[in-house]
């Protein structure tokens, strides 16, 4: 593709540390990249471009293992680096980069007027100098329109809502993104933050673009890897790959399962709690005694209905709701699936736990 310049530019955007054992001369070398290429390499701060973050999910361990005396020196320059990071970057005035997504609150204009420099850990909210009247609102303003931009993701339904699986930013549907694009002249919206099992996905109508670059996330398999190159009229072209297999130790078979098996639980428990409210309506209509059961059959109709997912839902079925067998005081002789149970279990705030627990004791 060529060497980064203000003609043929580059924009990473963000997580360029916790996921793996080089962050620190991923980080490193972009870093080198930004001086080399001044004007060519733009770098988004991401949901891990944060202390907190990096303390639970590894990166503070890896600058300590291989910088033991000097550890603490360094993290505290990366941590003044994160500051400044920027946002998001605008394309050509017509496509907006940012590292998660929206919101139907999200505002430029005051995410480019905000001091992002304050904001060392989102998981820390900034605390105002100032006494005067209002101030501390204005803080807490401006912190969820940074952490919408840093950890929202898309959904297919319409609306704005906490997302609740992160617990941090939105799930915005595709009638916030219309609404956000144009308000403010733009083309469409690309964004990373999820793993896709092709690299990148498109969504609401080609105006929300996921790019992950990240291929084997998981495990070797698991997933590929993808950037996004936009030529002059700004139309996508998206490059897929797989990063070659490294020497290090092989995993067990069980451990590869294991691995590839909880990206598919935390993919599926995403993607349902997506269509929660799509997935109450297809059951509901189902059942118009209201019992509150549905036929094996019609459960899984109402699951693909909502989800599109077309996943083998009457093997998932014992994961996801208990069978309730024929009593004799029975009206049918047909076994029938709880659905309210199934809506239950994805109300839970422990349900990739419980899914994952299920699928290990099966």
């Amino acid at each position: 593709n060529g060497l980064p310049s203000p003609e043929n530019p580059y924009v990473f955007n963000g997580d360029f540390v916790d996921r793996g054992k080089k962050g620190l001369e991923v980080f490193l070398l972009l870093l080198c990249t930004f001086l080399v290429f001044p004007g060519g390499v733009f770098l988004n701060r991401g949901n891990h471009e944060d202390t907190v973050m990096n303390v639970r999910y590894g990166f503070v361990r890896e600058v300590h293992q291989k910088y033991k005396h000097n550890a603490e020196r360094l993290l505290k320059l990366i941590d003044e680096v994160y500051r400044w990071l920027p946002l998001g970057t605008i394309v050509n005035n017509r496509v907006l980069v940012v590292h998660g997504g929206i919101s139907d609150s999200t505002d430029l204009d005051l995410i480019r007027s905000l001091d992002r420099s304050k904001y060392i850990s989102l998981l820390r909210p900034p605390i105002t100098e100032s006494s005067a009247p209002g101030a501390e609102i204005i803080d807490k303003v401006e912190w969820k329109q940074v952490f919408d931009i840093l950890w929202s993701d898309p959904q297919h339904n319409e609306g704005c809502r906490p997302n609740s699986l992160r617990g941090a930013g939105t799930y915005f549907g595709p009638d916030v993104t219309n609404k956000f694009l144009q308000r403010y002249k733009l083309q469409y919206l690309v964004r990373s933050h999820e793993c896709k099992p092709d690299g990148h996905e498109i969504m609401h109508g080609g105006k929300v673009i996921t790019i992950f670059s990240a291929s084997n996330y998981y495990e070797i398999g698991s997933n590929k890897g993808a950037y996004l190159k936009l030529d002059p009229q700004l139309d996508t072209h998206f490059v897929m790959y797989t990063a070659a297999a490294s020497k290090t130790r092989k995993l067990t078979f069980r451990q590869r399962v294991g691995l590839v098996e909880s990206s598919a639980l935390r993919e599926l428990a995403a993607r349902l709690r997506e269509h929660r409210m799509e997935l109450e309506r297809q059951f509901v209509s189902r059942d118009p005694q209201g019992a509150g059961v549905l036929t094996i059959t019609k459960w899984c109709e109402a699951l693909e209905a909502a989800t599109n997912l077309g996943l083998p839902w009457r093997m998932l079925r014992d994961k996801l709701a208990p069978l309730d067998h024929p009593t004799a005081a029975s009206t049918t002789a047909v076994a029938e699936v709880s659905y309210r149970k199934t809506l239950h279990l994805l109300d839970t705030d422990s349900f990739v736990s419980i899914l994952h627990g299920l699928f290990l004791f099966s």
